[in-house]
């Protein structure tokens, strides 16, 4: 549900023992949409080990489904060696990465929406990976 003051809702989902595995190349996240008027910036986060991490970029489709079952689709790509400013901060040895897949998204209907993430990475373990977020944002139309 989304905080009233901040307009915005995190999902997160943890890679244990820092291996964002094969098994996982699919990873769903839902959240409810309360606010039918408002537009949205739709991103992940991504929480990675810039020391561990063998991989230079992870190519990824995106799907939003909508309570009805509508669906749209984007392809996008984390850029892992990236170090821009305004999509990449670090802490503490961690590296966060935000990825905006929808940057101004109408979601129109009250419900429950889905957003899954597909990993076209070809290697099956991919050490270094510590969390996946999902961040929707109100912004202004």
């Amino acid at each position: 549900m989304f905080s009233k003051k901040e307009k915005e809702i995190t999902v997160a989902h943890t890679f244990p023992n820092t291996n964002w595995a094969f098994e996982e190349q699919v990873l769903t996240f839902d959240f409810d949409n309360p606010d039918t008027t408002a537009n949205y910036q739709i991103s992940f986060i991504l929480n990675y080990d810039p020391q561990t991490i063998t991989m230079e970029e992870i190519p990824v489709t995106v799907t939003l489904t909508a309570p009805n079952g509508m669906e749209s689709f984007v392809t996008s790509t984390f850029r892992l060696k990236e170090t821009d400013a305004l999509t990449v901060n670090e802490t503490d040895g961690s590296r966060n990465q935000e990825l905006v897949v929808f940057p101004k998204k109408d979601l129109r209907m009250s419900g429950r929406y889905s957003v899954s993430m597909y990993r076209k990475a070809v290697k099956a373990d991919n050490y270094g990976f510590k969390k996946l977020s999902l961040r929707v944002k109100e912004v202004k139309k």
